[in-house]
């Protein structure tokens, strides 16, 4: 058991999970590409799914759109980016909104 954690730990830099939530962080498209690789990997070895429909993008950055090379994927599907993401009731947005 504590094998099959460690590769879900390993995932990515930073994790959050809860209940069938989870949150995968990165620096880059590279590290959470990677991590969706692993995370790919651990579903497939215990028969879990990932809807990669109602899985989502949030990329942080100071300004303009997201480049193209910039796209992360999941068993071969682009996943949508958003502007604004809601996680467990907190919501993440892009960019500062300053009164």
């Amino acid at each position: 058991m504590m094998r099959h954690l460690a590769l879900l730990m390993a995932l990515s830099y930073f994790y959050y999970l809860f209940a069938d939530d989870m949150i995968i962080l990165g620096d880059s498209p590279n590290d959470v590409n990677k991590s969706l690789q692993l995370l790919e990997m651990y579903c497939d070895k215990w028969c879990h799914e990932i809807n990669s429909l109602k899985t989502e993008v949030i990329v942080f950055r100071k300004r303009g759109d997201v480049r193209a090379n910039k796209i992360c994927v999941y068993k071969g599907n682009v996943l949508d980016v958003v502007n604004d993401f809601n996680y467990l009731g907190t919501i993440f947005i892009t960019r500062v909104l300053l009164p």
